[in-house]
Formats: C-alpha cells, sequence, structure tokens
C-alpha cells in the first residue's frame, strides 16, 4: 500500500487513473489543471490533451519532471518520487543538442555541478514567476514598487542566463527555461511601463526560446503559445516606441514596418489557432476523434482528496517536479 501511494500519489489525492499513464522525458500529451484549459472540465478534474496526431495503440505519456530540467535534474526527480531509475525509452533525433554544453566546456563534475546550481536557482525564480504569471503578472496597483520589483527579477534572470550561455549549448533546454523566465520577466515590467530596450529583450529571449522548442516540441503544442505571443508582443511595443530600433537589430525579421507588422500578426493568429485546437468544448471534440488529427481530450479524471485533508478545488499537485 505505502508503494503504491509513493507511485502514484501527490499531496492533493491519489490518481488511479492518471498513474497509469506512463513517464517520458518528451511525452505525447499535456496534463491540464483543473480550470486550466478554457471549454474543458469543471474545477474538479484534471485533463489529459494529446498535443500531437496519434495512431491507434501508441501509448500515451506524460512528463513527472517537467521539459525544461536537464536530463540530470529529470532523473533526479523521478528517482525521488517514484524510488527507481529513471530509464527512457525514447531519445529524440535532437536530444544530444538539447543536453550539450557550450563549445570547449566538457562534460566534468565541475560543469554538471555547475548546471545543478543554475537549476536550483531557476526552481526558486520559477516558483514566483508561477504565481505572478498566473495572477496576470505584475500588479499595477502600486506602479513604481511593482516596476521596482519586475525589473529587478528580470535583471537577476539575465545573469543567471549569462551564467548560463557560458557554460551551455545555445539550444540547451535549461537555457530555453531561462528564456522563457525572461520573456515573462519582461513583459511584467513592459506592463508597467513602455521601455524599448526591455522589447528588444522580450524579442531576443522569445525568438531564442521558439529556436530551443524546435528541438522538441510538435508544431501544435501548448507551449508554442506563450512565446508567439511574446515575440509578437515585443514586436509590437518596439513598433510604437522605437521601429528604428526593431529594424537595426533584426533586420532579416523584421527589417521594415510591413515585415515586422505582418510577422506580428501571423504570429498572434497562430497562437490563436493552436489555443482553438485545445480550447474547444470537450462534447466537439469527443465527437471529433475519429476524423480530425487535432489535439483531443482523452480522460477527465476526478480530484480523490485525501480523507485526511480537507475538500479542495484544485488539479494534482505537480508542484515538486517544476
Amino acid at each position: 500500500v505505502l508503494l503504491k501511494v509513493q507511485m502514484n500519489a501527490f499531496n492533493c489525492g491519489l490518481f488511479v487513473k492518471l498513474s497509469m499513464l506512463n513517464h517520458a522525458c518528451f511525452p505525447n500529451c499535456r496534463v491540464f489543471g483543473a480550470g486550466e484549459r478554457a471549454g474543458g472540465s469543471t474545477s474538479l478534474h484534471t485533463e489529459v490533451v494529446a498535443t500531437r496526431a496519434l495512431l491507434a495503440g501508441d501509448e500515451l505519456t506524460i512528463s513527472f519532471c517537467g521539459a525544461g530540467n536537464s536530463a540530470a535534474r529529470r532523473a533526479l526527480l523521478f528517482r525521488r518520487q517514484h524510488l527507481i531509475p529513471l530509464v527512457s525509452s525514447f531519445a529524440l533525433p535532437a536530444a544530444a543538442t538539447l543536453e550539450a554544453f557550450a563549445p570547449g566546456v566538457d562534460d566534468s563534475v565541475l560543469s554538471k555541478d555547475a548546471l545543478a546550481q543554475i537549476e536550483d536557482e531557476l526552481d526558486c525564480a520559477e516558483s514566483k514567476d508561477r504565481l505572478e504569471f498566473a495572477t496576470g503578472g505584475v500588479s499595477t496597483s502600486h506602479t513604481a514598487a511593482a516596476a521596482a520589483a519586475a525589473t529587478t527579477t528580470l535583471k537577476d534572470l539575465q545573469a543567471k542566463g549569462a551564467r548560463a550561455a557560458s557554460l551551455l549549448h545555445p539550444r540547451h533546454v535549461v537555457l530555453g527555461r531561462i528564456h522563457l523566465l525572461v520573456a515573462r520577466a519582461a513583459r511584467n515590467v513592459l506592463a508597467t511601463a513602455l521601455d524599448a530596450d526591455v522589447a528588444e529583450q522580450l524579442v531576443r529571449a522569445s525568438i531564442a526560446l521558439r529556436s530551443c522548442q524546435a528541438l522538441y516540441l510538435s508544431e501544435t503544442h501548448w507551449d508554442l503559445i506563450e512565446p508567439k505571443e511574446s515575440l509578437a508582443t515585443g514586436i509590437d511595443m518596439l513598433l510604437s516606441c522605437d521601429r528604428k530600433r526593431l529594424f537595426a537589430a533584426f533586420p532579416i525579421e523584421y527589417g521594415c514596418f510591413s515585415a515586422a507588422s505582418l510577422a506580428g500578426a501571423a504570429l498572434r493568429k497562430e497562437a490563436a489557432d493552436i489555443r482553438k485546437l485545445y480550447c474547444r468544448p470537450v462534447e466537439e471534440e469527443l465527437g471529433s476523434v475519429a476524423s480530425h488529427q487535432s489535439p483531443v481530450v482523452l480522460e477527465q479524471f476526478p480530484v480523490a482528496s485525501s480523507a485526511a485533508a480537507p475538500q479542495q478545488e484544485s488539479s494534482e499537485d505537480w508542484s515538486i517536479f517544476a
């Protein structure tokens, strides 16, 4: 009984159905928390949704450890929760790039320890970011204080990014995680004041994140929505406050007003199209399983709270794997 709980339970309950799905470092399904998916389940359910077209007989997999973690970190988190080694049965062709150190940096114990320290720091930064991003970003009720806090967070993440960039391959999965946090922090700063420097940083972080994600995410993956919208936001803001800077910094991609505005509009449409795949009404999705290749709801999993704990309207708690 204790082993069953250890393998399948989280601190908000025991999830018998969801525990039947195995882990994959780069899974073909995504778990949505209660109420997270617009048009999806009620607040008493979590959901599993396919992130790409699946064939009959394909095993459904989810990530227990977070895609933004290094292989060593995922192995550590998996062993901590499940008491067994993490054995990956599927490797991406780009896996070596996603885990590579920078040219001239060997994979010595010192390098691995430095990477582990960066990931420890990112866990702390991401815990704070998750709370701010879930509530719509930095509060504007105290603009000066909010701007100062957001700017401090952005500078701290940029310092971590500079350290990681000297250690890791430009498309390393952990650098992708840093670019995501930098983009979020930049958007928080821009929510308090228009700043061309920060807008350019938002564009650069979003481009770098998309380059990393292209190695392991399908074209319709939910996690592509945020960087597309962030990049569009950065482009729009630079067009508003300093378009010459945008044209000079990105002459190939956004070298003129027409190219930049069209790119921003295309990014927003792409993000909206992906969101529609996941956020259609459940009844429509279930009726389209046989005829469509788009992501679909696979099953809804009711939250089973512990008898000793008060009932809460919450999804599964994945925070220990963040």
